[in-house]
């Protein structure tokens, strides 16, 4: 449909169709979708362009679209661009995007300014945003939200909010419940979840599944958990 719609001169369809392929990590045939839209007219087409180039760690191109798309007056660029502020460390410039794009109701932006607490020692902040983050229907904030419970001791209440994201399909759910599992001793649900994780290709769960693995004195099996993420670690760092 999206396909046909593309034929048929409808902009939108580019850019949601470049959003389908980011989705599944076809990245080639992404950028020259939302490349096409972006010179269409698309101001959604430079946003979206922005967060695939800041998937594939091209931070320099990813700034310059998404400063296009914020002023083209697409609200997500703001919240794209607090989160590659923040991703480079640019924190007082990023705190003030991810206000903007909450300001302008972009879900995301109060889970990632929630986040951005979080790691501040913030933590009633961080709450109230990842609360909102999680009732405007971001599905990450729900694991953001376990996250935060887990670092406080609160683990019912973070498996409960991390079996909410898992169903939601957010990839790091898994491995988050994995931890708690492994917190709480449950080795063989930690196992489950955290390989589910890794089918997923959500990094971490790669190295606590080695950990696990450690603790239960199967060393090799560790041992090449702990190989494959450090491997996965080096490909990312070679297209940075």
């Amino acid at each position: 449909v999206l396909k046909e719609g593309r034929q048929l001169g409808d902009r939108p369809a580019s850019t949601q169709l470049g959003m389908l392929y980011m989705e599944q990590g076809r990245h080639a045939e992404a950028e020259a979708v939302l490349k096409e839209a972006r010179r269409l007219g698309d101001r959604s087409a430079s946003t979206q362009m922005g967060v695939l180039c800041m998937k594939q760690f091209r931070h320099a191109e990813a700034l310059e679209v998404l400063k296009e798309g914020r002023l083209l007056g697409d609200r997500p660029a703001s919240t794209a661009l607090g989160d590659l502020l923040m991703i480079s460390g640019r924190l007082v410039e990023a705190e003030e995007l991810l206000k903007e794009g909450r300001r302008l109701g972009d879900p995301s932006a109060s889970t990632l300014l929630g986040m951005h607490y979080m790691h501040q020692g913030r933590h009633a902040e961080a709450e109230e945003l990842l609360k909102e983050g999680r009732r405007l229907g971001d599905r990450s904030a729900s694991t953001q939200l376990g996250m935060l419970y887990m670092q406080q001791g609160r683990h019912a209440e973070a498996e409960e909010v991390l079996k909410e994201g898992r169903g939601l399909g957010d990839r790091s759910a898994s491995t988050q419940l994995g931890v708690l599992y492994m917190k709480q001793f449950r080795h063989a649900e930690a196992e489950k979840v955290l390989k589910e994780g890794r089918r997923l290709g959500d990094r971490p769960a790669f190295t606590a599944l080695g950990d696990l693995l450690m603790i239960s004195g199967r060393h090799a099996e560790a041992e090449d958990f702990f190989t494959e993420g450090r491997r996965l670690a080096d490909q990312q760092t070679s297209t940075q």
